[in-house]
């Protein structure tokens, strides 16, 4: 990737934003990383008993929805099944 000198005269930056294609042998590109990231992260709160729709919006998802899909996509099951159980 081409470094571009901006005309401030910071040092250059990389044209993708400053991102790698893969970020440290994971084979993830950063935004493939940070989502998995933030997901695993999430599961602290879930075991906590925050609401899946706060958790959503804590992660910058524009709606629950698309966080339980990327939730299921890396884990294969719904926020939901991460929840605590209430004991009867």
């Amino acid at each position: 990737m081409d470094a571009v000198r901006n005309p401030a005269g910071e040092p250059p930056r990389q044209r993708d934003g400053g991102h790698r294609a893969q970020s440290s042998g994971t084979g993830l590109n950063f935004s493939q990383w940070r989502q998995r990231a933030c997901i695993l992260h999430s599961l602290r709160h879930l075991t906590a008993g925050m609401p899946v729709t706060r958790i959503a919006a804590l992660l910058g998802y524009e709606n629950p929805a698309a966080y339980t899909a990327a939730f299921k996509k890396l884990l294969g099951r719904p926020p939901t099944a991460h929840k605590p159980q209430l004991s009867s």
